[in-house]
Formats: structure tokens, sequence, C-alpha cells
């Protein structure tokens, strides 16, 4: 679990920097970080789904 709070912590991170870039007209910049954090989230999707920590809530 610690990991999945640090992935989420890491693409919070990443989106936040890429945020200020796009502010600041960095837009290369602001993309790379946008691509990082969304590798960070398959990379989280993955976690979730092949080491038993993804919870469905039932209907």
């Amino acid at each position: 679990m610690n990991g999945t709070v640090r992935t989420i912590a890491r693409m919070k991170a990443l989106l936040e920097h890429a945020l200020t870039a796009l502010q600041e007209g960095k837009t290369e910049i602001a993309e790379r970080l946008v691509l990082e954090a969304h590798a960070a989230l398959h990379d989280l999707v993955d976690e979730m789904l092949f080491h038993g920590e993804w919870v469905e809530e039932e209907a």
C-alpha cells in the first residue's frame, strides 16, 4: 500500500509541476511531465491489478 500512496503522490507532484510549466509557457516541459504522470498511472493500475490491491465496490 505504501507504493500506491507514493505513486499517487508522485503523480500529483508531476501534474502540479506540469501546470506551473504551462502557466510559464514551457509547453515542452509540461508535456514531458504529463507523460511521466501518465506512465505512473499505468504503473499504479498494474500494481493494483496484478498484486491484488484492487478493491472493487459491489453495487
